[in-house]
């Protein structure tokens, strides 16, 4: 493996550095951190969690996106404790 990552141009990079970018990709692409945990082979949620690191750009997005749902114009405008208290 470390002949590989050598001859691409790698340098620094070893197995682990794969695991953690593999990841990190995995859920910033949407895959579950059950999912990523089981891919991994990890027994918790707690290490899986240690793995993956979210782009600063990807959490920016992750808040536009919410921002947006919160404002758009068809979103109702009373919270989801006032629904329930009023069943």
């Amino acid at each position: 493996m470390s002949r590989v990552i050598q001859q691409v141009g790698l340098h620094g990079v070893t197995f682990h550095t794969l695991r953690h970018t593999f990841a990190s990709h995995a859920v910033m692409n949407g895959v579950d951190l059950f999912t990523v945990g089981k891919l991994l082979g990890h027994k918790t949620i707690q290490q899986t969690q240690c793995y993956a690191h979210p782009a600063p750009d990807h959490m920016r997005s992750a808040v536009e996106q919410a921002t947006r749902a919160l404002f758009a114009p068809d979103m109702p405008r009373h919270m989801p404790h006032e629904a329930i208290a009023a069943a």
